[in-house]
């Protein structure tokens, strides 16, 4: 057993340098992210990562994007379940940051049968609207941030303070679902 495991949960040991997909688990995925705090707690309120990924599918929903986007908005931050939630000024001091994100999030996609896109589309796509989830996010629930960022209300994101236990239910639901059309069961996705 390697000295960089991790007990989840449900118990199963993840070894973060070395993860394999039968180690994943889509309970302690959202029983982390749940719990996890977005902005590393500072925020005016409880706000979790889960919230923020459904968030996410909403506004993909939103601009029209088809359920392989959906499904790769709604597991862009899995990873975060055992690497947390790190602010990007950390991620810029850590460089070996990266590559855990990088070989957590493809034991998480081989897990789920999925084939995420490439990194220039996952720029293109995930990355704007993870940043305009944020900018919703830091103008409802961080006033003290000084960017002041300047963004329209969308009635469909709730940034409020929720019960977890609805947000995992939420999270959940969402997730099943994208995930019966998405899964390739092996199959090669091709991304246009």
């Amino acid at each position: 057993m390697s000295e960089y495991c991790i007990v989840t949960y449900s118990g199963r040991m993840v070894d973060i340098q070395n993860p394999e997909p039968n180690q994943i688990s889509i309970t302690d995925i959202v029983h982390s992210l749940s719990k996890v705090c977005r902005s590393n707690g500072h925020s005016d309120y409880f706000y979790s990562v889960l919230q923020h990924l459904i968030n996410c599918v909403k506004m993909g929903k939103h601009f029209g994007y088809d359920d392989y986007v959906l499904f790769e908005l709604a597991t862009h931050d899995t990873d975060e379940y055992l690497l947390h939630d790190l602010h990007p000024v950390l991620k810029k001091l850590l460089p070996e940051y990266k590559n855990l994100e990088t070989t957590m999030k493809t034991a998480i996609y081989k897990k789920f049968n999925f084939v995420p896109m490439s990194e220039s589309m996952y720029m293109r796509i995930i990355k704007p609207i993870d940043q305009l989830i944020l900018a919703i996010e830091k103008k409802h629930n961080m006033k003290n941030d000084s960017t002041n960022i300047k963004v329209p209300d969308y009635p469909f994101i709730d940034v409020s303070e929720r019960p977890m236990i609805d947000v995992r239910n939420e999270y959940l639901d969402m997730f099943y679902d994208l995930h019966k059309k998405v899964s390739t069961g092996g199959k090669q996705r091709i991304w246009m």
